[in-house]
């Protein structure tokens, strides 16, 4: 996490769960007025679609074999 004056910027990974705990334990204890989600456009694309996409194995060196078994 990375603060700047009243600005927090938490990166994280949409597989872990670590990343959720934290950007859970940041908006608890601190309460914010304002939460900003940045998406890139093909994770927005895949969140709105219907269509559920199905991993492909060469994704694996990119998520790892942990996300490959979720």
């Amino acid at each position: 996490m990375i603060k700047y004056k009243n600005l927090y910027l938490i990166g994280t990974s949409h597989i872990s769960e670590e990343s959720v705990k934290e950007v859970e334990d940041v908006i608890t204890n601190l309460q914010p007025n304002v939460v900003a989600l940045e998406l890139d456009r093909t994770r927005y694309i895949q969140m709105n679609s219907k269509q559920q996409r199905r991993l492909k194995l060469s994704n694996l060196r990119f998520l790892g074999f942990k996300a490959l078994i979720l």
